[in-house]
């Protein structure tokens, strides 16, 4: 699924449901198994940033920062099937706003869920759930739903992107998000006072207001409180130790926002797809740190548009005086977009350190094709002229070549998934993460009816279910089953050791009502896939 639909399905969501929390951004953070340099994913070229605010030891260690995302995408304008690309940092709204997107601060507690309603005359179900991590990384549980439709009401689901989360449902309304460590957050709606617990019962909580953020750390102690409405917060202030309070004061800018990627109409679709503005946004342009010392944010000025920005990341100035500047060109009216693939064709990192060491990073991406899996290379040229090509299956990294200038070979580094070790660069079909592969040990305390007695298991890889039926008889009959019906649920819930897991099927029949129970498995696959 393009990046541009997902996107929309959040915009839908939003005006269907009132349980959102945490960041909304439809391709930001930090995606596991990516290849980052310089804060960029060489397989996207989107743009990472994390400005730190305060950090502090304790049971649950707690940092602070503000952070987000630089890259551009196409999202369909309401109501219409066209498309206009837009600016992450400045938001999707046209003439741009700053609702959904931005820079946002963060801190451990910030973990977020997002359902989407699926509604009917009669019933409402939750369908497509997406957990975003702190960075505002998604995680997708692409096979999850519950709700009165389905009549599930509890639900165990593990995230198919190989991160560890792990999605409880219970009584319908009430969701539990664990990482992989055991932490986890907990209730009916998780943005009202977003809880983090860990497994002895240690808590950071954030407690929203409409103007203001307090902190309080596993001590109880306030750590950290915010002034001003999120996600464009003021300041940012805590109490040193003699008391003295020490503040983070942020800036913002208004600046005229446009794009001029002149896509019209791209190969993958028959709708024209426009550019974004013009309008004006308030975007972040400075974080002033408790000494003074500041951090100054400028944005890509928008080709051929005099006066305008593209709302994409230009640099940063660093305290110590140095700084980040990110360029970039290729594709469509070289404007530094691909139309096809949403990436930069040729993004220049330069770095300075402001004493006498500066450096020019380029980064080529060949890959112009639409949808994920694509297969490409990514070119990045160093300030010395040598180069390391990196071979992606999508997201994923297969193979680096590095190179003395730009043909002695010194290495190659394959990177293979799942097991596979043939055909690692460019594998058939895409790599996925680490998936489980179940084998069953099955005890029934109730006699199976002769009609059916077969039940679906569903383990989740990339975005689609693989769905393996298991089938318990009590005749000879070897005549095909039909599929089960709808109204039947699996609720797993984990052992204390995260590898093994009960599993408990309630299957609801014609004419019987049975509970095959307890059935039990254990996970064969990688263990951090599971801690």
């Amino acid at each position: 699924m393009a990046r541009f639909a997902v996107g929309l399905s959040l915009v839908l969501f939003l005006a269907t449901s009132s349980a959102v929390f945490a960041q909304t951004d439809p391709g930001g953070g930090i995606l596991p198994f990516s290849t980052n340099k310089w804060g960029v994913d060489l397989a996207t070229s989107h743009v990472f940033m994390s400005f730190p605010l305060r950090s502090k030891p304790g049971k649950i260690p707690f940092s602070s920062a503000i952070v987000g995302t630089s890259y551009a995408y196409p999202l369909q304008n309401p109501g219409e099937t066209t498309m206009t690309m837009v600016s992450n940092l400045v938001g999707v709204g046209i003439p741009p706003s700053s609702l959904m997107s931005g820079f946002q601060y963060t801190d451990p507690a910030q973990v977020g869920l997002y359902v989407t309603q699926q509604k009917s005359p009669t019933c409402i179900e939750y369908v497509n759930p997406i957990v975003y991590d702190h960075t505002g990384a998604q995680h997708p549980f692409p096979s999850a739903s519950w709700g009165p439709c389905s009549g599930i009401t509890h639900l165990t689901a593990v995230a198919s992107d190989g991160s560890g989360y792990t999605l409880v449902v219970t009584n319908s309304t009430t969701t539990t998000v664990y990482d992989k460590s055991g932490r986890y957050v907990t209730g009916g709606n998780l943005a009202a006072n977003p809880t983090l617990y860990d497994p002895d019962g240690a808590t950071i909580q954030d407690t929203i207001a409409s103007n203001s953020l307090t902190v309080t750390d596993t001590l109880g102690v306030t750590v950290l409180t915010g002034t001003g409405s999120a996600p464009q917060y003021t300041q940012f202030s805590y109490n040193d130790e003699n008391g003295n309070s020490q503040n983070y004061v942020l800036s913002y800018t208004q600046l005229n926002i446009a794009t001029n990627f002149q896509c019209g109409v791209p190969s993958w679709t028959t709708e024209y797809v426009g550019d974004m503005g013009p309008g004006t946004a308030s975007v972040l342009t400075g974080i002033t740190t408790p000494t003074g010392a500041q951090y100054v944010i400028s944005y890509e000025k928008t080709k051929g548009i005099s006066g305008s920005y593209t709302g994409r990341i230009g640099s940063i100035t660093l305290p110590t005086g140095g700084s980040i500047t990110y360029s970039y060109s290729g594709g469509s009216n070289n404007a530094g977009f691909d139309c096809n693939s949403f990436v930069v064709p040729k993004l220049q990192v330069k770095v300075n350190d402001i004493n006498g060491n500066n450096g020019t990073y380029t980064y080529v991406n060949s890959n112009d094709g639409y949808g994920a899996g694509q297969s490409f290379t990514v070119t990045e040229t160093d300030p010395a002229g040598n180069q390391t090509v990196y071979t992606f299956q999508g997201e994923y990294q297969t193979q680096a070549v590095y190179y003395q200038g730009t043909s002695t070979v010194l290495r190659t580094v394959l990177t293979c998934y799942n097991g596979n070790t043939s055909n690692c660069v460019t594998p058939s079909p895409e790599p996925v993460p680490p998936s489980m592969k179940l084998t069953f040990e099955t005890v029934s305390t109730t006699p199976h009816p002769a009609t059916l007695s077969r039940f679906l298991i569903t383990t989740l890889r990339a975005e689609s279910p693989t769905e393996t039926y298991y089938q318990f008889q009590t005749t000879t009959t070897e005549e095909p089953l039909p599929i089960p019906p709808a109204d039947f649920y699996l609720a797993p819930q984990m052992s204390t050791d995260n590898r093994t897991t009960a599993l408990r099927v309630h299957l609801i029949l014609p004419a019987n009502t049975f509970t095959i129970h307890p059935a039990t498995f254990i996970a064969d696959c990688p263990v951090a896939a599971w801690r």
